[in-house]
């Protein structure tokens, strides 16, 4: 009975792989990426441990022509595909090769191998557990593994970005600022009237100067001749930082927004967005803007990839 639902397995997890890269997907640690991860080493196992003769990439391919009627773009991204699986492949075998080393260290240091350190291992080195129980049953040493362990893992990963979020601020006793850079980006020179000022943080009701986000550095400039020296949004509201405010709640303030800053932010934001087009042409359509920062004297851009950049 096992080798038939392995056989199966290998066919539903082939199709699987088949359609998410094809789209765009990548095996990574995180998210939807290690579900892909997980079926692919399932697969890879069910095939060592069975010994069929053949590859997953072969079963891929003919889902691919079976599929052609329908779907050709299937089988016009097959070189692609196996590329990623092959670079996969030898991640996964440079992973089963750290097995032995890590599990004599943890028998002959004793350490207990309690659920949260099977999640260190997961994080630390990429040690799924099944991998590591593999392993362990070859040297005689039975290692427990909690059918709850990757919601352990998620849970982990929610706290960890719940303690690193900062302290809220209510905003809820303002209106919205309105976003005057919306209506005209090359509005530079404005009024507005201050609702708030603490320290040396300033509310007003409307502004052109651009908060901080996206991985976008902020606007620059004065208001009524004190230093804009920073500009962050909370919710719907912009807080603007303001060296020595010279102004009262209630006032009209002239405000002044760095022309030049703004312009040359725009420049490298419009060629952060080329950069990642050229990628996409270059690389694959697998290829997504993971993270970037723009600022006046440099931008920078993070993308997906399986494998390193080369220099050419």
């Amino acid at each position: 009975m096992q080798p038939f639902i392995s056989l199966y397995s290998i066919a539903d997890h082939s199709k699987a792989l088949l359609y998410a890269l094809n789209d765009g997907g990548l095996l990574s640690n995180v998210g939807g990426g290690y579900n892909l991860r997980v079926i692919f080493r399932r697969a890879l196992n069910f095939l060592e441990k069975l010994g069929y003769p053949f590859d997953i990439e072969c079963v891929i391919e003919e889902h691919a022509k079976y599929l052609n009627k329908l779907e050709p773009e299937l089988t016009e991204n097959l070189d692609h595909i196996n590329e990623i699986l092959d670079i996969e492949k030898k991640k996964y075998k440079e992973t089963r090769s750290r097995m032995k080393s890590t599990l004599d260290l943890l028998i002959k240091n004793k350490i207990e191998l309690t659920d949260d350190k099977l999640v260190e291992l997961y994080d630390s080195q990429g040690v799924t557990p099944e991998l590591l129980q593999e392993t362990a049953e070859k040297f005689g040493v039975e290692i427990k593994i909690p059918a709850d362990f990757y919601s352990k893992v998620t849970e982990k990963h929610l706290q960890e970005k719940k303690g690193k979020e900062e302290e809220k601020i209510d905003v809820s006793c303002f209106p919205k600022t309105r976003k005057l850079y919306y209506d005209d980006e090359k509005l530079f020179v404005f009024k507005a009237r201050v609702l708030k000022i603490d320290g040396e943080d300033v509310v007003l009701d409307q502004t052109s100067f651009y908060p901080r986000g996206g991985g976008q550095e902020p606007d620059l400039g004065f208001i009524s001749k004190c230093k804009v020296y920073d500009v962050e949004p909370v919710e719907n509201v912009i807080f603007h930082k303001v060296k020595k405010p010279n102004f009262k709640i209630g006032d009209i303030v002239e405000c002044r927004v760095d022309i030049k800053r703004r312009e040359q932010i725009i420049k490298h934001h419009t060629a952060t967005h080329l950069v990642n087009m050229a990628a996409r042409k270059i690389l694959g359509n697998h290829i997504w803007q993971a993270g970037s920062k723009k600022d006046i004297d440099k931008a920078h851009l993070d993308v997906t990839h399986y494998e390193n950049l080369t220099g050419e």
